[in-house]
């Protein structure tokens, strides 16, 4: 297997056409983020009401009773969708994707995650003009009485089902490809810094074009992603890139094109790359492609997380981040709703404020941290503002407190650039998909458990029929707790595990 020429600059991530797919794809995500809460809402309201509802219309005190209920049902249905996906599916795909990537190069599976954003685009626009029936809402679950087959069937069965399928860790994966070990972490960051750059750039689209637009301009951009990354993404697997390299004029995709490159290849007599013969190459090419079934990956892959103490650790830390991060991310948004009375706008604005915030987090204060402290130290800086975050969130009595306390919760960013760097130096080359896509699993699995913690815990103090004195703020108590325990986690590392390399001083 050949070994990969590292590019060692930070600055080489910028012109990376990674960078430039992740910003379009997260956009494209992000362009109907803040429509789709108030069209939740105003659906379910509307299911119990027997009209057409726009709950926005009305102040927090005039709120009617069947938009109340239906954020509680919004918030149901989100949190299943994202167990399922996050949770079951995420979990079992995403060391099974990562380690695919290994034998059969990164790109394909990026292009896949692309085309699920638009399939899910797809359903948004097909619930808005109530076209044909969604054709996998067979395989949902029915939905409870109150519900038809027109939000339930599309947008949360195609969520729950496409969201599973995430290009992140194969991105991370190709990063790790091609950058030494000693600058991943700084390079990890930018490329998470350019999908926050999406982040900020969806929210600000959707904005622009309008409510009536929004689900076919996110429809048209995802299409667009998909073209880009068919034509730009370029494959970084070391023994696809010199073993069956094509020609410096192909755009296709090099394991797919080998086989017809062999052979015209050698009926003209044309030198192979890398000084192979033709024979040589045949041999390589006929064994890659005889042996892929029995490389498959299988869910065996997600065992590299329990490798030794060190990836055991690793891995709990990344599952706590995952509950807390992501739990908060689903309640708050109904917290900030209900409680401190945020409007569509509200949430415009504070969207594009994180996609700011962590954009500077993940290109200019990651990098500087680097310079003076290691990977272990970044790790617990990060859980450490998680504390502060979920902490101040529950004691917060104005709309601004809340959003300047999420805005430096974008500190957490951090976490996982410097928990991915850990592991990518701690395996070979061989193995750089497998590690992403099983440390993003176990990541996926606190994302789903999260959701049901966090919003069973909001159901518990807010509704009385349970009993519980009402104290909204009870999910960002159990956030902390949780964060607590990271923290911990975090230490440990940092006094059990030295780093397995110097510090990098390579400049931005």
């Amino acid at each position: 297997m050949a070994t990969p020429i590292y590019r060692d600059t930070t600055r080489s991530i910028y012109r990376d056409i990674h960078g430039v797919e992740g910003s379009m794809r997260r956009a494209g995500q992000t362009i109907t983020a803040s429509q789709v809460i108030a069209e939740e809402r105003d659906y379910f309201a509307a299911q119990r009401a027997g009209h057409t509802v726009s709950c926005e219309e009305y102040s927090k005190q005039e709120m009617p009773h069947y938009c109340k209920e239906a954020t509680a049902d919004s918030l149901a249905w989100s949190t299943l969708s994202d167990f399922v996906s996050k949770s079951v599916l995420g979990f079992l795909l995403c060391p099974v994707i990562g380690a695919a990537g290994d034998i059969y190069g990164r790109k394909p599976f990026m292009v896949v995650a692309c085309v699920a954003n638009v399939l899910v685009a797809s359903s948004l626009v097909l619930y808005k003009h109530r076209g044909l029936p969604f054709y996998w809402c067979a395989i949902s679950f029915p939905p409870p009485p109150l519900l038809n087959w027109s939000l339930a069937d599309r947008y949360y069965v195609a969520h729950a089902i496409l969201e599973a399928v995430t290009a992140a860790p194969t991105a991370l994966a190709a990063l790790s490809d091609c950058v030494s070990p000693q600058n991943r972490v700084k390079c990890f960051g930018l490329l998470l810094a350019c999908m926050s750059f999406g982040v900020m750039l969806g929210p600000v689209i959707g904005k622009e074009v309008g409510e009536r637009r929004t689900f076919e301009v996110s429809l048209m951009w995802t299409l667009c992603t998909v073209i880009f990354s068919l034509i730009f993404l370029k494959e970084t697997v070391p023994h696809l890139q010199v073993n069956m390299a094509p020609r410096s004029s192909d755009l296709v995709q090099p394991l797919l094109a080998a086989p017809a490159e062999v052979a015209q290849e050698s009926r003209e007599g044309i030198p192979l790359a890398g000084g192979s013969t033709n024979n040589e190459f045949q041999t390589a090419a006929s064994s890659c492609w005889r042996n892929a079934a029995a490389k498959l990956p299988t869910l065996a892959g997600i065992k590299i997380l329990l490798r030794n103490k060190l990836f055991r650790t690793l891995a709990l830390c990344v599952v706590i981040n995952g509950i807390v991060s992501e739990g908060m991310h689903d309640t708050v948004n109904l917290y900030l709703q209900q409680t401190l009375a945020f409007t569509t706008s509200d949430r415009l604005t504070l969207m594009m404020a994180l996609g700011v915030s962590s954009l500077v987090v993940q290109s200019l204060l990651l990098p500087l941290l680097v310079r003076f402290m290691h990977e272990r130290q970044i790790l617990l800086i990060g859980v450490g503002v998680t504390i502060i975050q979920e902490l101040g969130i529950a004691l917060a009595t104005e709309a601004w407190q809340a959003s300047a306390l999420m805005i430096l919760g974008t500190v957490s960013f951090v976490i996982f650039p410097a928990v991915g760097t850990l592991k990518a130096n701690a395996v070979g080359k061989d193995e750089q998909g497998q590690i992403q896509g099983a440390l993003y699993g176990a990541q996926s699995m606190g994302q789903g458990i999260g959701p049901l913690l966090f919003s069973g815990t909001y159901q518990l103090f807010t509704t009385s029929k349970y009993g519980f004195p009402h104290f909204p703020a009870a999910p960002f108590i159990l956030g902390t707790m949780f964060a607590t325990m990271g923290f911990l986690v975090a230490l440990k590392v940092c006094r059990d595990h030295k780093p397995l390399f110097p510090r990098s001083n390579t400049g931005l």
